[in-house]
Order: C-alpha cells, then sequence, then structure tokens
C-alpha cells in the first residue's frame, strides 16, 4: 500500500522528513504481520504438545512445575505475539518497541528453559529446540535493528495518520 498520491506532511513539527515520505507501509507490512502471526501459531502448537506432557503419570513436582511454568510462557507469548500483530496491523506507534522487547523476552525465556532443562533434568536440547532459538536470534539480529533506524519505520509507525 502506498500513499504517493498523499501530499508530504508539512510543518516543523512533523516527525517524518518530508523527503522521506514517499511510501507508507508498503513492504514492511508483510513481515511485521507474518512474523508475529507466525510466532503466535508456533506459541499454540507447543501449548497443544506441552499440555499433553501434563497427563503423563509419575511426574516428579520439579517436572510438573517445569511443564506448568513452559505452559504458562506458552501462552504469554503467544498473547504478546498476538498484541505485536494487533498493533502492526493498526499502525500503532507502539509496534515497534513493542516487536523488540517481546523479541528480546522470547529469547531469554527460551534459553533460560533450555538451560534448566539441562541444568536441572540433565537433558540435552533437542536439535528443533535448539535450531528453534538460533532463528529467533537470528530474526532478532535483523529486526531489532531494523526497527530501531529504519526511516520507513519511522515514517509508517510514528508519523501522520494514514487514511486507508
Amino acid at each position: 500500500m502506498t500513499t504517493q498520491e498523499q501530499p508530504a506532511p508539512t510543518g516543523k513539527d512533523c516527525a517524518v522528513n518530508a523527503a522521506n515520505y514517499d511510501k507508507i507501509n508498503g513492504w514492511l507490512l508483510i513481515p511485521a504481520y507474518l512474523h508475529p502471526l507466525v510466532r503466535v501459531g508456533s506459541n499454540i502448537y507447543a501449548s497443544l504438545q506441552v499440555s499433553t506432557l501434563l497427563a503423563t503419570p509419575g511426574l516428579s513436582p520439579d517436572a510438573m512445575a517445569y511443564i506448568v511454568a513452559l505452559l504458562a510462557s506458552c501462552i504469554v507469548f503467544g498473547i504478546a505475539w498476538g498484541a505485536c500483530g494487533y498493533f502492526a496491523y493498526s499502525l500503532k506507534p507502539v509496534f515497534p518497541k513493542t516487536y523488540i522487547w517481546t523479541s528480546i523476552a522470547d529469547i531469554v525465556v527460551s534459553a533460560l528453559f533450555l538451560g534448566i532443562t539441562y541444568a536441572a533434568f540433565g537433558l540435552d536440547a533437542a536439535p528443533d529446540e535448539t535450531a528453534g532459538l538460533i532463528k529467533m536470534i537470528l530474526a532478532a539480529m535483523i529486526w531489532i535493528p531494523y526497527m530501531l533506524m529504519s526511516k520507513r519505520v519511522k515514517a509508517t509507525f510514528y508519523g501522520e495518520p494514514v487514511a486507508r
């Protein structure tokens, strides 16, 4: 979606540089919508898998507490990523910061759970869990600097409201 037909905003108080106001939204919103939706889907899938572990007979109290904490984190991050998707869709100025902090928190909590799995239970991380953490780190390495420095992000989320 471009707004080349709209005139550039005027005035000194405008947060958008008029020279960089050629496009709003554009391709930026595709990953802004898709990444949170993919994370919501993966958290729903993980919640379903973890919830089946609760029915396992003979779990120790430590293992039960770990599973409940893991399930709670899947639910919390599913909601947080859903909020990020909503903020991106509605072009809320809070989206870039919410995206950044949700990414960082998701990486830290995932690494913490992998560490607890190894330290408390003596289990090595499954290859797909390690690969998932590496993918989250790579996505954060790309998108966090982009959210912080991009003129397009500033124009889309902090500029004048766009007519839809």
